[in-house]
């Protein structure tokens, strides 16, 4: 089991941890790196190991507007609930 998992997301069970381990892509993003756009559909969802990810909506003239960060040790929402309903993303960016 990679130890990073188990101690960032302590109420993950054994075999929540295990899936993780088996099936997980794990990814390093440069800073400033658009993850997701506007429109395409999420397959996965996001658990934060390190670093920093904003999570913000893009109006129609490209201005950004907040929604949230994600910090290490937190999963996002959002993909969760967009993966399961194969549904459009937000933008996200690592920061």
């Amino acid at each position: 089991m990679n130890p990073t998992v188990k101690s960032l997301f302590p109420n993950f069970s054994k075999e929540l941890i295990d899936a993780v381990e088996t099936n997980a892509t794990y990814q390093t993003i440069k800073s400033g790196e658009v993850i997701m756009r506007t429109g395409q559909y999420f397959k996965n969802t996001v658990l934060v190991l390190s670093g920093q990810i904003k999570i913000y909506r893009e109006d129609d003239d490209g201005g950004e507007f907040l929604m949230y960060y994600l910090q290490p040790g937190q999963a996002c929402a959002l993909s969760m609930i967009c993966a399961t309903k194969n549904e459009k993303a937000k933008s996200w960016r690592s920061n």
